[in-house]
């Protein structure tokens, strides 16, 4: 019942779900690179706030644009998948064709 009440009190004052895709506002920002790959290398936020001269609120910030932009559900799947190849290259590029 409370959630009903807080749907149609979000609704009546016109505000959505942010519902953009994966990736939708362009690739990552500098700095959520810089954020990612401090996560990929294990550091906890307040590491990471201090070694990039920010607060732990703005990192957060950064992991959390990263994540909706990448389409992850955890810090850490969001420091995978910026760092992955976009592509496995399966071409086969021996002289003998093997």
């Amino acid at each position: 019942m409370l959630a009903g009440r807080a749907r149609r009190g979000l609704r009546a004052h016109r505000v959505h779900r942010d519902v953009r895709g994966r990736r939708s506002q362009g690739g990552l920002t500098h700095r959520e690179q810089d954020v990612l790959r401090l996560v990929a290398a294990g550091e906890p936020t307040r590491r990471i706030a201090g070694q990039l001269g920010i607060s732990t609120e703005t990192v957060d910030t950064h992991i959390r644009a990263s994540m909706r932009k990448l389409g992850a559900r955890t810090r850490t799947e969001a420091a995978a998948l910026a760092f992955a190849p976009t592509r496995l290259d399966t071409s086969d590029n021996s002289e003998d064709g093997r």
